[in-house]
Protein backbone atom coordinates (compact mmCIF):
# COMPACT_ATOMS: atom_id res chain seq x y z
CA UNK A 1 0.00 0.00 0.00
CA UNK A 2 1.22 3.50 -0.79
CA UNK A 3 0.03 7.01 -0.11
CA UNK A 4 0.76 10.53 -1.27
CA UNK A 5 2.54 11.57 1.91
CA UNK A 6 5.37 9.05 1.60
CA UNK A 7 5.56 9.40 -2.17
CA UNK A 8 4.80 5.75 -2.75
CA UNK A 9 7.37 4.36 -0.31
CA UNK A 10 6.51 1.79 2.40
CA UNK A 11 4.77 3.31 5.41
CA UNK A 12 6.65 3.14 8.71
CA UNK A 13 6.23 4.66 12.18
CA UNK A 14 8.22 7.91 12.20
CA UNK A 15 10.88 9.09 14.67
CA UNK A 16 9.34 11.88 16.73
CA UNK A 17 11.00 15.12 17.68
CA UNK A 18 11.57 15.19 21.45
CA UNK A 19 10.99 17.91 24.04
CA UNK A 20 12.72 18.06 27.41
CA UNK A 21 10.39 19.09 30.23
CA UNK A 22 11.66 18.78 33.81
CA UNK A 23 14.39 16.36 32.68
CA UNK A 24 11.87 14.07 30.93
CA UNK A 25 11.94 13.62 27.15
CA UNK A 26 8.45 13.98 25.67
CA UNK A 27 7.50 12.98 22.11
CA UNK A 28 6.12 15.76 19.93
CA UNK A 29 2.82 14.31 18.69
CA UNK A 30 0.90 17.36 17.52
CA UNK A 31 1.09 21.06 16.68
CA UNK A 32 -1.45 23.76 15.86
CA UNK A 33 0.84 24.97 13.06
CA UNK A 34 4.14 23.92 11.53
CA UNK A 35 7.23 24.58 13.60
CA UNK A 36 9.41 27.01 11.67
CA UNK A 37 12.69 25.13 12.00
CA UNK A 38 14.65 24.06 8.92
CA UNK A 39 18.21 22.64 9.02
CA UNK A 40 18.67 23.99 5.48
CA UNK A 41 19.01 27.46 7.01
CA UNK A 42 22.24 26.19 8.59
CA UNK A 43 23.82 24.80 5.42
CA UNK A 44 22.43 21.26 5.66
CA UNK A 45 20.42 19.23 3.14
CA UNK A 46 18.69 16.46 5.11
CA UNK A 47 17.83 13.19 3.33
CA UNK A 48 16.06 10.14 4.71
CA UNK A 49 18.52 7.56 6.09
CA UNK A 50 15.71 4.99 6.29
CA UNK A 51 11.90 4.78 6.15
CA UNK A 52 11.49 5.73 9.84
CA UNK A 53 12.66 9.31 9.20
CA UNK A 54 11.47 10.68 5.85
CA UNK A 55 12.48 14.26 6.72
CA UNK A 56 16.11 13.23 7.28
CA UNK A 57 16.49 14.74 10.74
CA UNK A 58 14.97 14.97 14.19
CA UNK A 59 15.77 17.11 17.20
CA UNK A 60 15.54 17.38 20.96
CA UNK A 61 14.05 20.73 21.96
CA UNK A 62 14.24 22.35 25.36
CA UNK A 63 12.91 25.43 27.11
CA UNK A 64 15.77 27.62 28.35
CA UNK A 65 15.06 30.95 30.06
CA UNK A 66 11.43 30.32 29.04
CA UNK A 67 12.45 30.26 25.35
CA UNK A 68 12.08 27.35 22.94
CA UNK A 69 15.34 26.08 21.43
CA UNK A 70 16.64 23.07 19.49
CA UNK A 71 19.13 21.73 22.02
CA UNK A 72 20.33 18.69 20.05
CA UNK A 73 20.01 18.16 16.29
CA UNK A 74 20.35 14.71 14.67
CA UNK A 75 20.67 14.85 10.88
CA UNK A 76 21.63 12.81 7.82
CA UNK A 77 23.13 15.24 5.30
CA UNK A 78 22.98 14.63 1.54
CA UNK A 79 26.67 15.27 0.81
CA UNK A 80 27.96 13.84 4.12
CA UNK A 81 29.53 17.22 4.91
CA UNK A 82 28.59 18.66 8.31
CA UNK A 83 29.48 22.33 8.85
CA UNK A 84 29.98 23.80 12.30
CA UNK A 85 26.74 25.33 13.59
CA UNK A 86 26.57 27.95 16.33
CA UNK A 87 30.15 27.03 17.28
CA UNK A 88 29.26 23.33 17.62
CA UNK A 89 30.87 20.51 15.61
CA UNK A 90 28.85 17.49 14.53
CA UNK A 91 29.51 14.10 16.14
CA UNK A 92 29.52 11.04 13.86
CA UNK A 93 26.92 8.61 15.23
CA UNK A 94 25.98 7.02 11.91
CA UNK A 95 27.02 3.54 12.93
CA UNK A 96 24.74 3.57 15.99
CA UNK A 97 21.88 5.74 14.77
CA UNK A 98 22.25 6.68 11.04
CA UNK A 99 22.73 10.35 11.99
CA UNK A 100 25.34 12.94 12.86
CA UNK A 101 24.52 14.87 16.04
CA UNK A 102 24.97 18.49 17.12
CA UNK A 103 24.80 18.59 20.93
CA UNK A 104 23.95 21.73 22.94
CA UNK A 105 23.63 23.71 19.72
CA UNK A 106 20.72 25.77 21.18
CA UNK A 107 19.12 27.07 18.00
CA UNK A 108 16.14 29.38 18.68
CA UNK A 109 12.65 28.44 17.45
CA UNK A 110 10.44 31.50 17.00
CA UNK A 111 7.18 29.56 17.34
CA UNK A 112 3.69 30.86 18.09
CA UNK A 113 1.04 28.22 18.65
CA UNK A 114 0.30 25.04 20.58
CA UNK A 115 2.37 21.86 20.88
CA UNK A 116 1.04 18.51 22.09
CA UNK A 117 3.64 16.41 23.93
CA UNK A 118 3.42 12.82 25.18
CA UNK A 119 5.41 10.85 27.78
CA UNK A 120 5.11 7.26 28.98
CA UNK A 121 4.20 5.47 25.75
CA UNK A 122 1.80 2.52 26.12
CA UNK A 123 2.98 -0.20 23.74
CA UNK A 124 -0.47 -1.72 23.31
CA UNK A 125 -1.52 1.37 21.32
CA UNK A 126 1.50 1.31 18.98
CA UNK A 127 0.66 1.96 15.33
CA UNK A 128 3.01 0.82 12.60
CA UNK A 129 2.86 3.94 10.41
CA UNK A 130 3.12 7.67 10.84
CA UNK A 131 3.11 9.30 14.27
CA UNK A 132 1.66 7.81 17.45
CA UNK A 133 -1.77 8.81 18.76
CA UNK A 134 -2.11 11.14 21.78
CA UNK A 135 -4.10 8.57 23.77
CA UNK A 136 -1.12 6.18 23.56
CA UNK A 137 0.70 8.23 26.23
CA UNK A 138 0.22 8.21 30.00
CA UNK A 139 1.20 11.88 30.28
CA UNK A 140 -0.06 14.46 27.81
CA UNK A 141 0.83 18.17 27.89
CA UNK A 142 -0.34 21.07 25.73
CA UNK A 143 2.19 23.91 25.62
CA UNK A 144 1.32 27.35 24.21
CA UNK A 145 4.07 29.61 22.84
CA UNK A 146 4.15 33.21 21.65
CA UNK A 147 7.18 34.17 19.52
CA UNK A 148 9.15 31.29 21.02
CA UNK A 149 8.24 32.10 24.62
CA UNK A 150 6.28 29.61 26.76
CA UNK A 151 3.07 31.27 28.01
CA UNK A 152 0.88 28.34 29.13
CA UNK A 153 1.18 24.65 30.08
CA UNK A 154 -1.95 22.48 30.29
CA UNK A 155 -2.06 18.85 31.53
CA UNK A 156 -4.34 16.73 29.32
CA UNK A 157 -3.42 13.32 30.77
CA UNK A 158 -6.97 12.80 32.08
CA UNK A 159 -8.44 13.41 28.62
CA UNK A 160 -6.11 10.81 27.12
CA UNK A 161 -7.16 8.33 29.83
CA UNK A 162 -10.84 9.00 29.07
CA UNK A 163 -10.23 8.29 25.39
CA UNK A 164 -8.48 5.00 26.21
CA UNK A 165 -11.47 3.98 28.34
CA UNK A 166 -13.83 4.66 25.42
CA UNK A 167 -11.70 2.41 23.18
CA UNK A 168 -11.56 -0.37 25.77
CA UNK A 169 -15.32 -0.13 26.30
CA UNK A 170 -16.02 -0.66 22.59
CA UNK A 171 -12.88 -1.94 20.79
CA UNK A 172 -14.91 -3.39 17.91
CA UNK A 173 -16.59 -0.04 17.30
CA UNK A 174 -13.23 1.74 17.31
CA UNK A 175 -11.77 -0.68 14.75
CA UNK A 176 -14.88 -0.21 12.61
CA UNK A 177 -14.43 3.58 12.67
CA UNK A 178 -10.82 3.15 11.51
CA UNK A 179 -11.59 0.68 8.73
CA UNK A 180 -14.63 2.64 7.47
CA UNK A 181 -12.35 5.32 6.02
CA UNK A 182 -8.89 3.79 5.85
CA UNK A 183 -7.48 6.47 3.54
CA UNK A 184 -8.46 9.24 5.96
CA UNK A 185 -6.96 7.25 8.84
CA UNK A 186 -3.65 6.89 6.99
CA UNK A 187 -3.58 10.62 6.19
CA UNK A 188 -4.16 11.45 9.88
CA UNK A 189 -1.42 9.02 10.93
CA UNK A 190 1.15 11.10 9.03
CA UNK A 191 -0.30 14.44 10.14
CA UNK A 192 0.81 16.48 13.16
CA UNK A 193 -2.49 18.36 13.41
CA UNK A 194 -4.02 18.36 16.90
CA UNK A 195 -7.41 16.68 17.10
CA UNK A 196 -10.26 18.96 18.29
CA UNK A 197 -10.83 16.53 21.19
CA UNK A 198 -7.75 17.91 22.96
CA UNK A 199 -8.58 21.62 22.71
Amino acid sequence: MTNKITGGFPMTAQISNLFKINEKEYDLIGSSRDIDFDPREYGLTPVAPHTACWRGYYYVANIKDNKLVVENLHVNNADDDYPEINGVKAVDEKEESSFYAYYNVDLPINYSGKLLLGYGFLRRYYQHMGYQNPHAYQELLMLTFNNGELVLTKDLSDKAAEYRKSIEKDPAGHKKDVSSDLEEYIEKSFSMEIDDYYY
